[in-house]
């Protein structure tokens, strides 16, 4: 009451009163007999809603008086808790098939200047599901033809934007539902909410009907989940000065605090490392999966203008499941050759242009993944470069094996093993085991002498892969940053708490244990290099990728070149670290930082194929 007569003001920041916390809704009732926080676009009727006993809101249908016939005036919703979070509810929609007009509707929504839900509407055919926007999108979704009530799971994630490490503070809001609250599909566009009037953007559930009538229907809200991921909009860390003290676990030291003093002993210790990473943060295999089964589709000589033959083969693994890999092998080889094997973001079809590279089967993976258009990523797959230095390369696509979202739980290979705590970098690293299976088969391949690679996230999944499956022959990162060769205790660029929210399917959850909590982990990304000993490894940086810590990825490789030292290679020393365009090797390590952003090029490719020209041929 800013000039004193008696009326308040609104006011845009103000100092909480002493003593005020955050009390779970579920411990405080509001002023209309619903937990505390929830709102109403006006003051609501007692006949609109109830709770439930057993927990949870009934909203009953009200007679909408505004433009939006959707939403207004029984919307029930709560502002977002945090600038990132997970939403699940169950819904139950009875409408009242009795009303001439049907129409009524129910659904879930975010509301702001701007709004986007889902929609259950009751038609003369049934009851339907859409999705629409205050743009004038809508697009119908589902259909249930005709039921007394219909059960439906729906889920929202919200994220501020990122890119490269860059944040922009605005809610980037994703819907999908589900029809057994295990496997969710998404729908519609991402959709950016804003702020409304006189609140911020809110979630909530609706039902309304267009027509006065004393009877109406009903949609009861229960098992609402909300997940909070409280991460900082900002303040990364780039400045070198203010990298915390750290200390190192010792992979030198056995659980027990005795020293390893040789070979054998590491192979002992080895072990214990390899079982904290795997329990701790990429996960354990299930230990049913099957045996994988090869068919080749298609096998064509003088390809990429008479320099290779191209073959195409289906590695199937299980029931329903496969991955398509793509080979590509120097023409006029004698004999087996070594081969690169990575994996790829969007599509075999994106290395190159060539055209007779199959397209995806969509109908094999989640419903809005987007083919791109062929040779989209041909720059990092320097396919005539490596194929004319003697190798071939061998790729397939990550969404193969398992999607790379969070929102497609019910798609590939991890839907068979919903007890399994694996996440989807062990997902892909298997891939890369079974990928070798076939080229230990292909006569054209010398299957004793596979590199695996890959990068930024694939390139963590390289690393993991190589310290899984021993039989790979080499190992090469590439700007693979935290959770791949960057050392998490620097906390600089991306964190542990930040990768762990922006891409929680990546890990097992126990990894989640470690946000902001670094020091306590067991292990860190040096073990997992380590772990590669005594196979030839290369690690590389962008100089201008801080997001993924290049000095950290340095400093990770000449600590775990300890290991190396125990079987009588050299090692890079802490202060050997190159100038952005320079490299340095090892024994059989190899590092260089090349000048740019976070990419691979032919800059890394070349420093990769004289690495193993060194240690491969």
């Amino acid at each position: 009451d800013p000039d004193g007569d008696g009326t308040g003001m609104p006011i845009q920041v103000g100092k909480a009163p002493e003593g005020f916390d955050f009390v779970p809704d579920t411990e405080v009732a509001g002023p209309y007999g619903i937990p505390a926080g929830w709102q109403f676009p006006c003051v609501p009727s007692p006949t609109w809603y109830m709770t439930l006993p057993g927990g949870g809101l009934r909203l009953f249908s009200v007679e909408n008086y505004k433009e939006d016939p959707s939403l207004w005036p029984n919307f029930a919703g709560r502002m977002f808790p945090a600038e990132s979070f997970n939403l699940t509810a169950k819904l139950t929609f009875r409408p009242n098939h009795r009303l001439e007009d049907k129409g009524e509707k129910g659904g879930f929504a975010v509301v702001g200047a701007t709004s986007a839900g889902l929609i259950l509407t009751d038609t003369a055919d049934g009851i339907v599901l859409d999705w629409f926007n205050t743009g004038g999108e809508t697009a119908r979704v589902d259909s249930f033809g005709p039921s007394g009530a219909k059960v439906l799971w729906v889920g929202l994630s919200v994220r501020p934007q990122t890119v490269e490490g860059k944040v922009y503070p605005n809610a980037v809001c994703r819907f999908s539902y589900s029809t057994d609250g295990v496997n969710y599909k998404s729908v519609g566009d991402a959709f950016a909410a804003e702020p409304g009037v006189w609140t911020g953007a809110r979630y909530g559930f609706f039902c309304n009907r267009s027509t006065l009538s004393n009877d109406s229907g009903r949609l009861d809200v229960t098992d609402l989940r909300v997940k909070s991921i409280f991460t900082p909009a900002g303040d990364f860390l780039y400045d070198e000065s203010k990298v915390p003290d750290y200390k190192l676990p010792d992979v030198l030291s056995f659980k027990n605090g005795r020293k390893v003093r040789s070979v054998k002993d590491w192979e002992r210790r080895r072990e214990e490392v390899f079982r904290d990473i795997e329990a701790e943060m990429f996960g354990a295999l299930p230990g049913n999966l099957p045996k994988p089964r090869f068919e080749l589709r298609s096998s064509e000589d003088g390809v990429l203008g008479g320099i290779a033959t191209r073959k195409q083969v289906r590695v199937h693994l299980g029931e329903g499941d496969y991955l398509d890999l793509l080979l590509y092998v120097p023409a006029g080889a004698r004999g087996p050759v070594p081969a690169f094997l990575g994996v790829n973001f969007s599509g075999n079809h994106t290395i190159s242009e060539d055209p007779g590279i199959f397209l995806p089967d969509t109908l094999h993976l989640r419903d809005n993944f987007i083919v791109q258009r062929r040779g989209l990523n041909s720059r990092r797959w320097p396919l005539e470069t490596i194929l004319g230095r003697g190798y071939a390369v061998a790729t397939f696509c990550c969404e193969d094996v398992w999607p790379d979202t969070e929102w497609y739980p019910g798609l590939g290979v991890g839907a068979k093993y919903p007890e399994a705590k694996w996440g989807s970098i062990a997902a892909w690293g298997w891939g890369l085991s079974c990928a070798l299976d076939y080229l230990e088969s292909d006569p054209d391949v010398d299957g004793t002498k596979v590199a695996v690679f890959g990068h930024s996230r694939l390139g963590k999944t390289a690393l993991w892969a190589g310290a899984r499956d021993r039989r790979f022959a080499m190992v090469v990162s590439n700007a693979s940053g935290c959770g791949g060769a960057a050392l998490s205790r620097r906390r600089f660029g991306e964190t542990v708490r930040r990768i762990n929210s922006q891409f929680p399917y990546w890990f097992t959850v126990r990894f989640r244990n470690y946000d902001d909590n670094e020091d306590e982990l067991p292990f860190d990304q040096h073990s997992l290099l380590a772990l590669i000993a005594p196979r030839p490894l290369y690690v590389a940086s962008g100089s201008e990728d801080r997001w993924a810590d290049p000095k950290g990825e340095f400093l990770s490789l000449s600590e775990a070149g300890v290991v190396y030292q125990l079987y009588g290679y050299d090692r890079i020393q802490p202060g050997e670290m190159p100038d952005a365009g320079g490299a340095v090797e090892k024994g059989l390590n190899g590092y260089h930082i090349r000048k740019g952003p976070h990419e691979i090029l032919l800059f890394d490719w070349e420093h990769y194929l004289d690495f193993a020209d060194r240690h491969m041929k």
